[in-house]
């Protein structure tokens, strides 16, 4: 009998260990999310959630529609990074880590590559290529997806998105899809913002569905 005690003993002891771990890991998971919408002034209940100018956290679709003409010619030269697809959009759900890493490839990008037109680089008017150390928007954006995707991350939650800058001109982010919301990395700004903190007016971006597709974010194109 005192054997029998002893291993029931044993047996909760061990289960009051495993919970109080699985309970610390969810815990960190919750305070890791906090620090993270706190960081770029989100809501961590972010699925519906709006911000005090009534924007929900992912932004609206309007349909399908065109996509750059930049772009198409990009897909020519490079048709494996223009292929893939799902049926399910993919959205990645923010930790320590992974926002760590979307940090690391938003700054590297942007200290690396120098800003410089097309039409300076290339002599054309619009060019979308991967950069090696100079290029324009496009090209930041394109080079980010790249180093993400080569990270493991989805390819439907890291969408070419154009948009109209502060100037009235055209410019391109990338749009991350997660949990918390849209998120964009620019090289116009350091710091990763919700898309409802910037001051963009939002066009058009890749499908979460394929990389080829294009879908309008705005009901007046």
């Amino acid at each position: 009998m005192g054997k029998i005690l002893k291993a029931l003993k044993l047996g909760i002891t061990v289960s009051a260990l495993t919970l109080s771990m699985n309970n610390n890991a969810i815990a960190q998971d919750v305070t890791n999310i906090g620090i993270i919408t706190a960081s770029i002034g989100g809501n961590s209940q972010s699925t519906g959630a709006r911000n005090s100018a009534g924007l929900a956290a992912y932004m609206n679709v309007f349909g399908e529609t065109s996509a750059p003409l930049g772009f198409m010619s990009f897909c020519s030269r490079n048709p494996t990074d223009c292929k893939g697809g799902t049926s399910e959009p993919t959205v990645v759900e923010l930790d320590a880590g992974s926002w760590g890493t979307l940090n690391e490839v938003n700054d590297l990008v942007n200290r690396t590559i120098e800003p410089v037109s097309d039409q300076d680089l290339y002599q054309q008017v619009e060019m979308w290529a991967y950069p090696t150390n100079k290029g324009d928007c496009e090209d930041y954006v394109l080079l980010k997806q790249k180093l993400l995707i080569e990270k493991g991350w989805p390819k439907e939650s890291l969408l070419i998105t154009v948009a109209i800058d502060d100037f009235g001109g055209g410019h391109a982010v990338l749009t991350v899809k997660t949990n918390i919301g849209d998120l964009i990395l620019d090289n116009q700004n350091e710091k990763i913002l919700p898309w409802q903190q910037t001051t963009y007016t939002y066009v058009k971006r890749q499908s979460t569905s394929h990389p080829a597709l294009w879908v309008a974010l705005s009901s007046i194109e």
